[in-house]
């Protein structure tokens, strides 16, 4: 055999390298590259989607049939939310929403002592909350028993500071048990200042005393002329055929305050103002009011 020079191997050699390299670099893949290749390359890991993670307050027995049974009251349905709170009780005796929303429908069905009754046992059990101690003062303001109301308020603002719910009834109560100046404070943390003397106005209409809920309106206007439902009420108060309607009324409370001996209040423990940090949601519990309140609907 007849061997090449080793200059002329060489030549060859590199003439079969340097493509080589040169199609590795373009791109183009040679003939069972991938096969040499492929098994030193890492294998792409194929991951599930993790599972859906439902929040407990979704699959929580307890509070869905509270939730349900609370709808079933406000639709009139009271038998099916009694079932239901029943039910509750029956696995922890208790459960003061529980307890709470049967004294509610013992109240809605003319049941007073008996929802008394149950608003008592619910302060028992949670006597620092602030939820039962507001739904006993409900009570006692629906039944007009306005010092046990403001304590019970009193109380409620003061286990939950921040609850503008608990404190705008408080002030409602203040005002209908006549201590307007320790009402204000409340207000103006609930719904702003103007909108405080506007709300006070309402119920001072509401209880008869026109020509101190004109002298609220007038408060009110001053801080916030933009403020319609003042003028408005202002306006009306402020009519000469309504002026006479002042006296009247005025006198017909005193003569029948002065006719009727009853023992003096207890003093009213209004708490110290507190700075309310106000968040979006609110409590369960309490209302606003039928009052057309200003700055506080919901």
């Amino acid at each position: 055999m007849v061997r090449a020079p080793l200059i002329l191997r060489l030549t060859c050699l590199s003439a079969l390298v340097v493509p080589c390299t040169g199609c590795t670099n373009s791109g183009v893949k040679l003939p069972g590259q991938n096969l040499v290749t492929s098994w030193m390359r890492p294998r792409m890991k194929i991951e599930s989607a993790p599972p859906m993670q439902v929040p407990d307050k979704l699959v929580d027995e307890r509070d869905l049939s509270i939730k349900y049974a609370q709808w079933m009251v406000e639709t009139g349905r009271l038998k099916e939310a009694s079932d239901k709170y029943q039910a509750v009780l029956r696995k922890n005796a208790k459960d003061v929403d529980a307890i709470i929303g049967l004294a509610q429908i013992d109240e809605l069905t003319g049941r007073q002592s008996e929802a008394e009754a149950g608003y008592l046992k619910a302060v028992q059990i949670s006597p620092d909350a602030a939820v039962p101690q507001c739904a006993l003062g409900q009570h006692f303001a629906s039944q007009k028993r306005w010092p046990e109301a403001i304590d019970c308020y009193n109380r409620a603002v003061l286990a939950d500071p921040i609850d503008r719910k608990a404190r705008f009834e408080l002030a409602k109560a203040l005002v209908h048990h006549g201590d307007v100046e320790g009402a204000l404070p409340h207000f103006i943390r609930t719904v702003g200042d103007a909108e405080a003397h506007f709300n006070t106005a309402v119920i001072l209409k509401e209880d008869g005393r026109l020509k101190e809920a004109e002298d609220q309106l007038r408060i009110a206007v001053a801080k916030k002329p933009e403020l319609t439902q003042a003028r408005l009420l202002l306006a009306e108060i402020s009519r000469p055929a309504h002026r006479g309607m002042v006296h009247d009324s005025e006198f017909q409370r005193a003569s029948h305050s002065e006719s009727i001996e009853s023992p003096l209040p207890g003093p009213v423990v209004n708490p110290a103002p507190v700075p309310v940090t106000v968040h979006s949601t609110h409590s369960a519990h309490s209302s606003a009011g039928t009052y057309m309140v200003a700055g506080f609907n919901e």
